[in-house]
């Protein structure tokens, strides 16, 4: 039984420190990189830079009557009406005709650095042949010059550097495992929850690994 309680010590205190950790790791990551990049979200579906003209293409009409309903459907990103990657599966809202017609799926983002003012192009896709299958993320990114760089990523791999995490952040609602156990999102929402977890758990934890410890001490002393 000391041992049980030991273990189950142990996890408590574990997943409570490593909360902190991610927490302050997530709010380290959004405070640096707003410092230090300016930052802008084209909408329009074709849009200017670097000498390139971007857009992105889909299978889906057009509805006048700007509904939100999203449909199944399928997306081509373009580069100067050139395919830009491989097409890819999409709901696609036909009542927009921004870029939140491909909400959750695709999304445009320039960041200009403020010491030096040179600003990067960032495109990212979510990547999901089905609902049942994990996402993975196409990103790519045009530098001043229009050169390109293009990378598919899993959901871990996103939380590692402020542009990637921005540039990313409404292709991936629902997708916890970038961050594991953040609690960045409920901190001044629900507070109540911060006394269970980490703070409640935490406190849990070290009181069954002193009592596994007292345990212990009484059957060595008997």
């Amino acid at each position: 039984m000391a041992k049980i309680a030991r273990v189950v010590g142990i996890t408590l205190l574990g997943l409570s420190g490593l909360s902190v950790a991610q927490t302050a790791r997530e709010i380290a990551l959004w405070e640096l990189g707003s410092r230090r990049y300016a930052e802008e979200s084209p909408q329009a579906r074709a849009f200017a830079f670097a000498g390139h003209t971007f857009g992105v293409a889909d299978d889906q009409p057009l509805d006048n009557t700007r509904s939100q309903a999203a449909f199944e459907g399928r997306i081509q990103p373009l580069m100067d009406g050139r395919p830009l990657g491989p097409p890819s599966r999409a709901l696609v809202r036909r009542g927009l005709a921004d870029l939140g017609r491909y909400h959750l799926w695709y999304d445009a983002w320039l960041f200009r650095e403020r010491a030096s003012g040179r600003t990067t192009l960032w495109l990212a896709r979510r990547l999901q042949p089905t609902d049942a299958s994990g996402p993975r993320f196409e990103v790519v990114t045009v530098d001043p010059g229009g050169r390109v760089q293009r990378r598919v990523l899993r959901p871990w791999r996103l939380g590692t550097e402020y542009r990637l995490f921005r540039a990313t952040q409404f292709v991936r609602e629902g997708t916890w495992t970038v961050m594991p156990l953040s609690l960045d999102a409920v901190i001044g929402f629900v507070p109540l929850f911060l006394l269970v977890f980490p703070l409640g758990t935490a406190v849990v934890g070290v009181r069954l690994i002193r009592g596994g410890r007292r345990v212990r001490l009484r059957e060595a002393a008997g």
